[in-house]
This record gives structure tokens, sequence and C-alpha cells, in this order.
């Protein structure tokens, strides 16, 4: 369309221009009108052209940018959800690692926020090859309540004395607190045992503890 409307500004211009000057030269006043006329509608249209031209040379220009932004956008969020898939994997890897091969308890806990939050807690490998294991998350107290504390009961395959703490997380992995204790019983001898937390601890911060024994 625009190179006919090249044409056609060429085609009334050329002779439009000849006109006027043959009015001119000739003195006929009809025909430098005509003519200027003539040229006057050319540039118009010459004019015209130059704008779409223009116009669909930015459109074209834009859309090829958008559509190369969203291909790497799309690329970029593919890579990066790969990349967090891979990262999420590992972690968890990781996390298999420490933790002991039962799948530990889960159970209800409330703190002094008198909220009911569920969590799981597991029992790591090393000291699940010392013969502790969490038995389950024993009913909160009116004790419980007045110190922040979680309740456990533990299974003993073996003879223990030491420290065992209570770690607890929240769901995007962070620490939020620990508790720590000095546990000695005897093989057979199943205690229940409370982990208090400081009172600044939210328990419905609350989502995994994980078992381990402190060397310190």
């Amino acid at each position: 369309m625009l190179f006919f409307l090249f044409i056609i500004a060429i085609l009334i211009g050329l002779p439009g221009i000849i006109l006027f000057i043959l009015g001119l030269v000739q003195k006929k006043q009809i025909q430098w009108i005509i003519g200027s006329v003539m040229t006057f509608v050319a540039i118009l249209i010459f004019v015209f052209s130059i704008v779409l031209t223009v116009r669909n040379s930015a459109n074209f220009f834009r859309k090829n940018f958008n559509n190369n932004h969203s291909y790497y956008s799309n690329k970029y969020d593919r890579y990066s959800d790969e990349n967090n898939d891979r990262e999420n994997i590992e972690e968890s890897d990781k996390t298999k690692e420490t933790f002991s091969d039962d799948k530990g308890i889960s159970g209800f806990i409330k703190g002094v926020d008198n909220k009911l939050t569920l969590i799981h807690v597991k029992t790591d490998q090393q000291l699940a090859d010392k013969g502790v294991t969490i038995d389950k998350i024993e009913d909160y107290t009116s004790q419980t309540l007045k110190r922040n504390g979680i309740p456990l009961k533990l299974n003993l395959t073996e003879n223990f004395n030491g420290k065992i703490t209570l770690t607890a997380y929240s769901a995007d992995n962070t620490e939020i607190s620990a508790c720590t204790i000095i546990y000695s019983a005897t093989k057979g001898d199943d205690q229940s045992l409370e982990f208090d937390f400081d009172k600044i601890v939210n328990f419905s911060d609350i989502k995994y503890c994980i078992l381990t024994e402190s060397i310190q």
C-alpha cells in the first residue's frame, strides 16, 4: 500500500510541477493554479506515506522487542524454576541425610499465645543410632502453657547420658529457637521430657523440630 501511495504522489506531483512552471512562464493562470493544486495534493500524499511508514516501523520494532523480551523472560523463568527445584531437591537430600530412618511424629502444641499449632518432630541420625527416638508429642498441660514448652515422650533402646537439643524451625527452614536439657536414662526407661522455650517464641511460627545430641 505504501509503495502505491508513493507512485501516486509521483504521478500527481510531476505533472503538477510541470503545469505550475508552464503556467508561470506562459502566464496562464489556470495552468499554474491546477499545477499548484496537484503539487499540494502530491505533497500531502507523500507526507501521509512517510507517517504511515514511520508508524508501521515503530509497531514492528515494538512488537519484535516485546516478543524477544517475552522469550528471554520465559527462558529466565524456566531457568530460575529449574535451579530453584534443583536447590530444593538438594536441600531435601541434605535434610534426609540429617533425619533418622523413622518418619518422625506429628502433633499439636500450644504455647503462651494459646493457639494450637501442628508440628512435625524428628530425631537426627546420630541420636537415633544411640537408641534415642521420639514416641509422641505429649498432651500440653497447664504447666506446659505456663512455660511455653514442648513435651515429648522418648523411647530408649540403649543407655544414654548426655545433652539433647530440640531445635524449632519455620516453614522456610529458618531456625527459630532451641532448647537443650541434660538427659540420663537406661535402656527401656521411657521418659517424658519438656523442652521449655523462651516466652518470646511464637509457637505459631514453628513448622517442624529436630531432636539432636548436643556435644557442648
